[in-house]
């Protein structure tokens, strides 16, 4: 099934795209064209803020990892996922990512 969002959001310069974009690049990550965010169990509500500005219409879902339990999302757009780069979020960011340049 494939869900909805917001695929313009990131492309428009708002408080709330440069926040989310600061979320995504502190706790989520991208793969191929898809748009991971992973947060722990105590902060489904702030994912749950996130999803409601994106118009996501997907699921929120559990998640386990290592000892961890938590929560995540996942968008699959090329649109999205090309529109955060400009953020300097990109696959493998972890070790590489740096603030952008405005």
């Amino acid at each position: 099934m494939k869900y909805t969002c917001n695929e313009n959001f990131f492309s428009l310069d708002t408080i709330e795209s440069f926040y989310w974009a600061g979320f995504i690049a502190a706790d989520g990550c991208i793969f191929n064209n898809q748009l991971n965010l992973n947060t722990a169990k105590y902060d489904k509500s702030h994912l749950q803020k996130f999803v409601d500005q994106m118009q996501f219409e997907g699921n929120i879902c559990r998640a386990k990892w290592r000892n961890n339990c938590g929560f995540q999302i996942a968008i699959t757009s090329e649109k999205l996922v090309e529109s955060v780069k400009r953020f300097n979020i990109v696959s493998r960011k972890t070790l590489i990512y740096t603030f952008p340049e405005w």
